[in-house]
């Protein structure tokens, strides 16, 4: 499942890519509670040197999570059967809450495009392939 998170190449159907997005909100939010809870108990502290870590550890995290965002939308984006350059809005951030909903409600390309398969119809073939080569 995880497999082609890190590639830009290919595409994503609309469910993979709510239910990426979804999970990348979700351990953003419980990672940036954390990190905030950690920040206010060592600042309390008067240990200054892990507070600045803890914050550089936290601007690191929303780094590694805008370039997830850009690849899923990349690669959704190219489903929809446009170049995937367009992408760079959903990493800017007042836009990218707007450009992700329009992600996930705009549906897929049904045949095959300049980008790959139709998402849904390579699974398919794959699970047929599996089948008879099991036979």
């Amino acid at each position: 499942m995880f497999d082609d998170l890190f590639l830009i190449e290919g595409r994503m159907g609309r469910k993979k890519y709510i239910i990426y997005v979804l999970g990348i909100y979700l351990a953003y939010f419980l990672m940036h509670c954390i990190f905030n809870l950690s920040i206010n108990f060592v600042m309390e502290s008067s240990n200054d040197n892990i507070g600045i870590i803890l914050i550089a550890g936290r601007f690191t995290l929303f780094i590694f999570l805008n370039i997830l965002m850009f690849i899923l939308s990349f690669k959704r984006i190219q489903d929809i059967n446009i170049s995937g350059i367009i992408a760079i809005f959903c990493i800017i951030p007042y836009f990218q809450i707007l450009a992700i909903i329009a992600l996930m409600s705009l549906n897929g390309a049904k045949l095959g495009n300049k980008y790959g398969a139709n998402v849904n119809t390579q699974v398919n073939n794959d699970e047929e392939n599996f089948t008879l080569e099991s036979i």
